[in-house]
Formats: structure tokens, sequence, C-alpha cells
């Protein structure tokens, strides 16, 4: 027995850094190429991150997808996925992973053009009841689908649980298409 706890103390000590539960790599840089494939939106890492796109590009927003460097606009936030459209003037940004202690309040849907604020959703706003969500260790779940139609300029989600809400969103305005808000 003691042979057996040593060397498992020796495995924990020795072994790679593990990540437990449910923990994100934040800030990670990416790219998300248009589907039409003219455009190119850079998300980079905050301030003192750096990666490939860092030394290419100076700024977080959108790009001609030619390899220019000038930006057609930008952002001066940070977030986790977006989806970006063909037009390259409209853009969701989704946070699939709220905190557990941010239930209420936390904006977990945000619809930008050109890069400005046209839009948000809190996770009040489109879930009946949040104390439901399904938990992790840190975070919780409010988004159970996702889809995003780039030529019909919709984006929808379906909230809470596999039988939640669904609800579609015009990409262009930030508008609720279909679906019925939770009276608050």
């Amino acid at each position: 027995m003691r042979a057996l706890c040593s060397w498992l103390a020796f495995v924990a000590l020795t072994a790679p850094s593990a990540s437990f539960g449910d923990s994100m790599a934040l800030g990670q840089e990416y790219a998300r190429v248009t589907r039409n494939r003219r455009y190119v939106f850079v998300m980079l890492p905050p301030p003192g991150g750096h990666g490939k796109l860092s030394s290419k590009y100076r700024f977080s927003g959108l790009y001609r997808n030619d390899g220019s460097t000038k930006p057609l606009w930008t952002v001066d936030w940070f977030a986790a996925d977006v989806d970006i459209s063909s037009d390259g003037k409209h853009l969701v940004v989704w946070n699939w992973l709220p905190r557990l202690g941010d239930r209420r309040e936390t904006v977990v849907l945000a619809f930008y053009q050109n890069g400005k604020e046209i839009k948000r959703y809190r996770v009040l706003d489109l879930v009946e009841d949040n104390v439901r969500l399904p938990p992790s260790v840190s975070h919780y779940d409010w988004l159970q689908q996702k889809a995003f139609d780039d030529q019909k300029g919709r984006w929808l989600a379906r909230v809470g649980s596999r039988a939640g809400p669904q609800y579609v969103f015009d990409v262009q305005t930030g508008d609720l298409l279909q679906g019925k808000l939770p009276k608050r």
C-alpha cells in the first residue's frame, strides 16, 4: 500500500499539468472567413497576448480576405466566438459559457454593424428560469443549439434545454423574428 501511495504521489507531481473541470483557454486568437470568402474577421488576444495573427494584424476587426492588413472596421473588445455575415457588415457575438455567478445580467448575445453594437440580449432576456440551466464546475450552458443562415441573414438559438424556446434573430438589426421572449 505504501508503495502504491508513493507511486501515485510521484505520478501526480511529475505529470504534465492538466486542465480540470471545464476551464476555458481564454484569449485565443482566431480568424473567421465569411462564407463568400471576401472578408476575414480577426480576433486578437487581449493585451499582453500574441500569436501568428498578432504578427500580421494590428487590430481586431474586419479585413478584406486578399492579404490586406488595413482594417475596414475594428473592435476594442475580445469575444471567444463570433459569426460574421458575408456582407462584411454584420457580426453576431455570443457568449456560449457564461460564469456561474453572472447568471441573470450577463450579456450572452450581441449584434454588431460595422463594429458597433446595435442590440444585445442578457440571459434574463432569453431564458424564463435560468436556475435550471445545466451548470458545469464554473459555467452554465444557456445555448443548446445555434445556427447561422448567412443567405437569409438569420441567427437561430435554442435556449435552456432541448425542449427550450427557439428564437430566430435578424442579423442586420438584432430584432427577434420568431419566438416569444419571456415576460419580465
